[in-house]
């Protein structure tokens, strides 16, 4: 069927860290799967890596590798 995702009806729950397990999900969340991130109380670390100045934990890093979440 043109334009569906092949992996629609699959939910996934994402408690990874760093950069190789959110860019995985993040390439499933592409592939149509409904990704939620789990974060500890304190938020992912990676949050912090190019923190901007406008939006407190929200840095490049992480908006890159966690978008579609």
């Amino acid at each position: 069927m043109p334009g569906s995702s092949i992996l629609t009806d699959l939910k996934i729950t994402d408690m990874t860290s760093i950069l190789f397990g959110p860019y995985a999900t993040q390439t499933l969340a592409d592939m149509g799967a409904d990704v939620v991130k789990i974060e500890p109380p304190d938020g992912d670390i990676v949050r912090r890596i190019g923190q901007s100045a406008k939006t407190e934990k929200m840095g490049a890093m992480h908006m890159t590798v966690n978008r579609g979440k």
